[in-house]
């Protein structure tokens, strides 16, 4: 089962998107800097999940300061900061379905 990090302030989206995506893989879930760098650490994600809600959440909560090279999707109301800081093209506004997520995700990690 692939794992999938879910990085953001504790937030009920994260929490409901942990229990959608909890069906079919392996959640994990940073909150902070120190979990972040732990789970990058112990765990092997097959992508990230970024939800960009503070603007100093893009340098705390970077996963390519601790070395993530994966891909990294961005789920924010306005993603054009947070794409160029955490170097990636995949961006999502907020979704409403969340099942509409989980196969974006799919495809993404099976290419």
């Amino acid at each position: 089962m692939a794992a999938i990090l879910l990085v953001g302030f504790e937030s009920p989206f994260l929490r409901i998107l942990s229990a959608v995506l909890s069906r079919g893989w392996s959640v994990y879930a940073a909150c902070d800097q120190a979990a972040l760098e732990e789970l990058l650490a112990t765990t092997d994600p097959a992508i990230v999940v970024f939800e960009h809600t503070q603007p100093f959440d893009l340098h705390e909560l970077n996963p390519r300061r601790f070395g993530f090279a994966g891909p990294i999707l961005i789920i924010a109301d306005e993603p054009g900061i947070a794409r160029a800081q955490l170097e990636t093209d995949l961006v999502a506004g907020r979704p409403s379905d969340l099942a509409e997520l989980s196969r974006l995700l799919v495809a993404l990690v099976e290419g």
